[in-house]
């Protein structure tokens, strides 16, 4: 049967969540994509979720509402772990397994809206959870062309250089761009995001700028705040230097804890953020929702769908969502 939603920001219609086929009256031309809902859990404002792929692996997203916004935002995976190593991250710690087809990316959007009583509001999806969105890039731009063009979209990215300048030909005006950036120099942004020796910071931000002035925004930069690592205040001044004057906003992210990383959360967020501004930058904190339930940033994981997450509960309603 074929199903229909409409995500147009404001409303959304949709009839058996069972077997999705289209985003905002897109169809999906596709392979035999098969996902299930494996295991879900829940706190005050994020659900999580773990979907079981047909190839015995498990991928994570999460449905998360902000209070403060006008919008809720679905976070999904673009991959089945991911290569980068970021050493504060959960899932480049455990590696890459495989990319995920576009019919993959779009199932979890889709298993989300019909698992979900949404209300009458915004919805944004965020390419934020497992994997580099940007080592994916025909998957990803597949999934793009199947949402409504009303609808909020967030890549985020370690600043893969050439991919950033894929998404400045998208001519996308309804997609945020946010790039990881977690140190002020590329020595120590190399000690905790490798990727840096092969995309330094000079590139990366050369990237983001061509993408901001084309698309006439600015690119988000995260920043997440490690204990003792990159929070003293000659990192924040460090970055009043290097970015003072470009089209971006600086984002400082708490740490979602990943125990075995060794770091800890930083207790100096209100006096870097005082310097970067007192410095000139448009600057802003975020704290992560759903750490209690590892959908924090960089908590994903993928698990064996027979051992799911032990934070998760397995759910009795295991229907398949298939892209036919």
């Amino acid at each position: 049967m074929n199903t229909t939603c409409i995500l147009d920001g404001h409303a959304m219609g949709m009839r058996n969540a069972r077997s999705m086929e289209t985003i905002g009256g897109h169809n999906i031309n596709n392979t035999a994509s098969r996902m299930s809902l494996q295991a879900k859990a829940e706190s005050s404002v994020v659900t999580k979720y773990v979907w079981a792929t047909r190839d015995g692996h498990t991928v994570e997203s999460a449905h998360l509402q902000f209070r403060t916004r006008e919008y809720d935002s679905l976070c999904i995976s673009s991959q089945i772990g991911c290569a980068m190593k970021c050493a504060f991250c959960a899932t480049g710690l455990q590696g890459i397994v495989r990319n995920l087809t576009g019919d993959e990316i779009i199932l979890q959007v889709n298993g989300m809206l019909g698992d979900t009583q949404y209300p009458a509001r915004g919805l944004e999806v965020s390419f934020t959870g497992m994997g580099e969105p940007l080592l994916n890039f025909s998957a990803v731009k597949s999934a793009l062309e199947h949402i409504s063009p009303d609808m909020r979209v967030v890549i985020s990215t370690v600043g893969i250089a050439p991919g950033i300048r894929k998404l400045v030909g998208l001519r996308m005006t309804n997609l945020q761009l946010r790039v990881s950036l977690h140190a002020p120099n590329d020595e120590l942004r190399t000690e905790l995001m490798p990727i840096t020796r092969q995309y330094p910071i000079g590139e990366v931000l050369a990237a983001a700028v061509e993408y901001a002035d084309t698309l006439r925004t600015r690119v988000v930069l995260n920043y997440v705040l490690l204990k003792d690592v990159n929070d003293a205040e000659a990192h924040a001044e460090e970055l009043v230097g290097l970015l003072n004057g470009l089209p971006v906003r600086l984002r400082l992210s708490r740490f979602s804890p990943v125990s075995e990383t060794g770091f800890a959360e930083s207790a100096n967020h209100h006096a870097f953020e005082q310097i970067c501004a007192q410095g000139g930058l448009d600057v802003y904190q975020f704290h992560s929702l759903g750490t209690e339930i590892g959908a924090g940033m960089g908590q994903f994981r993928h698990y064996r769908p027979e051992a799911p997450a032990p934070w998760a509960s397995r759910v009795t309603r295991n229907a398949d969502l298939v892209a036919v």
